[in-house]
């Protein structure tokens, strides 16, 4: 199985497609730009397609999609102002791999590696990472 199916592998085994990913994307940022709150948004992505009508599995998307948009945020900004090195802050329930791949909080990151692309290749390693990365320097 590709990293991608992984990723967003389904409890039934069902995941999601790479065109209902864009799709659900597109949905979550248009969303976004109406000002409505998370709850809203959650409960939308529920009706708009059917393998998210259970609510943690909207939660899921939706949370791990923000968090992948503050990552290219944080990169976008560091790039602009400069700055070439990142850390990871961990969560506080941080999981056995996000402590592995940051080695604990210690590994310095660069810009080439932060704007990687691909799920699992940087933060949101997984889906509900609340992992964050902050410029370093």
């Amino acid at each position: 199985m590709n990293l991608f199916k992984q990723f967003w592998k389904g409890q039934a085994g069902e995941a999601l497609t790479k065109s209902e990913l864009s799709e659900i994307q597109e949905y979550i940022k248009n969303l976004q730009k109406t000002n409505l709150p998370s709850s809203k948004i959650i409960a939308a992505l529920q009706k708009f397609n059917g393998k998210l009508s259970e609510r943690y599995k909207a939660e899921r998307i939706y949370w791990t999609e923000v968090k992948a948009q503050d990552t290219k945020v944080v990169a976008q900004a560091g790039e602009d102002i400069g700055i070439s090195k990142y850390k990871i802050i961990l969560s506080p329930n941080a999981c056995k791999g996000c402590r592995e791949k940051s080695d604990n909080g210690r590994r310095i990151f660069t810009q080439k590696e932060i704007e990687k692309s691909g799920y699992g290749s940087f933060v949101p390693w997984h889906p509900n990472c609340f992992c964050i990365v902050i410029p370093y320097e």
